[in-house]
């Protein structure tokens, strides 16, 4: 996956229409540049943000998703990456980034001392099938690499119950958060939730998604204020000198409609 380092010019396919002419179709870094981009930095800024895919079976919704083939495979060509892959790929690289500009801030005495900031990223992935909610990742599962075995479905899914709590909303009950290190380690956990997912041939597309998918990626931050800005925040948190902000990403793959 490093050529998700590189930064190519955008590209846009042709694609041929039935009456002959040429059409321009945007390809999946032009996607990711007029959308995920965006869900990236809002998570950063401490918002949430949304993507959801839907459409007709065949339409294309998984592969703008999550890509083409299997996301392990470190053959797949750069352009054929989907959104998931890229937002994961680029929220860590831009977390990164502030830590080692944290790092050269701790040099500038023009700061006072400067804030701190320590990201930690937690991912749920789950299905809504037959109005029946399941966690796609078990609780102990296997990350694979590019050279494991290719079956990599894991298949004990467990069954969830919305709940609703008076202060913080709906919420599922037990579903499985993991706490994520780096883009490898989402990737893999997004590999075993893909491949749990209900699927079944329809007359559109022999691979069809049968169930609406989501995944959760939760990014929360904690800032550890300068000393001299400790009291001027509103945030009753304010009296250690840490503001801990929480956003969230959720990005939705429904089920195909063949209406």
């Amino acid at each position: 996956m490093d050529d998700l380092a590189k930064n190519p010019e955008d590209a846009i396919a042709i694609r041929v229409g039935d009456d002959g002419d040429s059409y321009p179709v945007a390809d999946q870094l032009a996607v990711y540049e007029e959308i995920g981009r965006n869900v990236v930095d809002c998570a950063m800024k401490g918002l949430n943000a949304s993507v959801m895919a839907y459409g007709q079976t065949g339409a294309g919704k998984s592969y703008t998703m999550m890509g083409t083939g299997d996301i392990l495979d470190d053959s797949i060509p750069y352009h054929q990456l989907g959104l998931i892959p890229r937002i994961l790929f680029n929220l860590f690289e831009k977390m990164g980034e502030e830590e080692e500009k944290d790092d050269d801030d701790q040099f500038d005495k023009g700061r006072g001392g400067g804030e701190e900031v320590m990201n930690l990223v937690e991912m749920s992935f789950v299905e809504l099938y037959n109005e029946v909610l399941y966690d796609l990742i078990p609780s102990q599962p296997q990350i694979f690499s590019s050279s494991s075995s290719p079956s990599r479905r894991q298949n004990q899914k467990q069954k969830l119950k919305l709940r609703y709590h008076p202060e913080r909303g709906s919420f599922l009950e037990n579903v499985q958060s993991f706490r994520i290190s780096s883009f490898e380690e989402g990737l893999g956990l997004v590999a075993i939730g893909t491949q749990n997912r209900m699927r079944a041939p329809t007359s559109c597309n022999k691979h069809s998604s049968r169930s609406h998918s989501i995944l959760t990626i939760r990014v929360i931050r904690r800032i550890l204020q300068p000393s001299s800005l400790v009291g001027n925040e509103v945030d009753s948190a304010q009296e250690s000198g840490v503001v801990e902000r929480t956003s969230v990403i959720s990005l939705v793959d429904l089920a195909g409609s063949e209406r």
